[in-house]
């Protein structure tokens, strides 16, 4: 004998998408669940300890984890869905690069609806930060580490389309909401201090192995 569920309702495939990632307005469908249903989509994740962030300007909605100064009594003892693990040099790398490939769409593109980068041009800027690979194949492995690393972070989806050239990456506006400007240039400092560090050593010892 099997429990009777409840009633359906339209905001759960809202919820769904939303537990998965991002949902950005290029998904109207779901983009329409997500604003007509907002208040209950707030009430039913803060239950669980997650903030529901609607952004209608930039047109993206993502949950995050309620920060301790924002739970009420009780809410303390929920277990957290959402861990912030650090990222390694590579990734970070990416967030950076990524986020500035949104910034020129933003400024620069007319034509494009989404922002979208080749994996092949994404690897061309990443690599570029790296002194020459005596390993090609192993700096190859730390790349795809930090790509799968920013992809399960939401940051990037898989993107397949006719007339691509070879795999690419639809760029999420949530990368701009959780990078903001000020902390984009933070990175920017620490990753060239860290690229600094990083080629003395690679000159002192005649290397040019990969950071990992």
């Amino acid at each position: 004998m099997t429990e009777e569920l409840p009633p359906f309702r339209e905001w759960s495939i809202a919820a769904v998408r939303l537990l998965k990632g991002a949902v950005e307005f290029d998904d109207p469908a779901t983009w329409q669940l997500v604003l007509g249903a907002r208040s209950t989509l707030q009430e039913y994740f803060a239950r669980i300890g997650l903030r529901l962030v609607v952004d209608e300007t930039d047109g993206v909605a993502y949950l995050r984890q309620l920060e301790e100064d924002e739970l009420a009594e009780g809410y303390e003892r929920l277990p957290k869905l959402m861990h912030a693990a650090p990222l390694s040099y590579g990734a970070t790398l990416l967030c950076v690069l990524l986020r500035d490939s949104l910034r020129r769409y933003e400024e620069e593109d007319l034509r494009n609806e989404r922002c979208v980068i080749t994996d092949e041009e994404l690897h061309e800027e990443w690599v570029a930060f790296f002194p020459p690979a005596s390993d090609e194949k192993k700096q190859r492995r730390y790349y795809d580490r930090a790509v799968k690393a920013i992809r399960d972070a939401g940051f990037v989806k898989p993107l397949e389309a006719d007339g691509m050239d070879g795999p690419s990456w639809l760029v999420s506006r949530a990368l701009r909401q959780r990078l903001r400007a000020e902390e984009l240039e933070t990175l920017r400092d620490r990753l060239s201090e860290f690229a600094e560090v990083q080629d003395e050593a690679s000159q002192s010892t005649g290397s040019g192995e990969e950071r990992a």
